[in-house]
């Protein structure tokens, strides 16, 4: 994970752990500024929000293009959207870019696209166990065939243990077989290699994960 990842998932986290509302704010993280977009509806919590992400900001300079602004308040359709919406936002498989959230009355219906079945499964997981949701109506369609999405799931399995940072990019090997995971290589100890299947199984729900990585003591 590069720097600017890391800080931009901070900011994320930021955001989502004081219940601010992502749709309606935006950032980019360039070299040595962190630039700010979208609108706020209190001066204090926007103060408050860049004092503390200077903060955590590594001495980068902070460019500060958020608007305060009243806006309506909004319903309960509207906000369990927001809520839905992160949720699969912060899923690492799910691409929620390309979904479309519609909510009336409790009653929830996603449309768009998902590059993998795992995604899909995942996607009504969540919607479907979340208890504020009365009604789950799936209109989204798996846009790659079945080899496709084995190289998708592969690449994002990838990223996942890279963004641990225990793993050298040439240490694990993945490779799916439509429902099996197998990861395969090589790590220094148990611990790292318990990990690495923990971690693959949390996010790839109902799927076999088959731990073929063995423990080589480096030099």
């Amino acid at each position: 994970m590069t720097e600017e990842t890391d800080l931009k998932n901070r900011i994320l986290d930021y955001c989502l752990d004081n219940n601010m509302d992502i749709s309606r704010i935006s950032f980019e993280v360039k070299d040595d500024e962190i630039i700010l977009n979208g609108i706020l509806d209190d001066e204090a919590r926007k103060n408050k929000m860049l004092a503390d992400i200077n903060a955590f900001s590594g001495g980068r300079r902070i460019e500060d293009r958020i608007t305060v602004k009243r806006y309506p308040e909004k319903t309960n359709d509207e906000l369990l959207a927001i809520h839905l919406n992160n949720l699969l936002h912060i899923d690492p498989l799910i691409d929620e870019q390309k979904l479309n959230i519609d909510v009336l009355n409790g009653c929830v219906t996603i449309r768009g696209k998902l590059e993998t079945g795992l995604e899909k499964d995942l996607m009504n997981r969540l919607i479907t166990t979340n208890p504020l949701v009365k009604r789950f109506t799936d209109s989204t369609s798996v846009e790659l065939k079945q080899k496709d999405q084995e190289k998708v799931l592969k690449r994002k399995i990838h990223h996942i243990l890279a963004d641990l940072k225990y793993f050298r990019s040439d240490d694990i090997d993945v490779s799916v077989k439509g429902d099996i995971i197998v990861l395969s290589g090589r790590t220094v100890n148990w611990i790292h290699r318990n990990l690495a299947e923990n971690v693959i199984a949390s996010v790839c729900r109902n799927r076999e994960i088959r731990n073929n990585i063995t423990i080589v003591k480096r030099r």
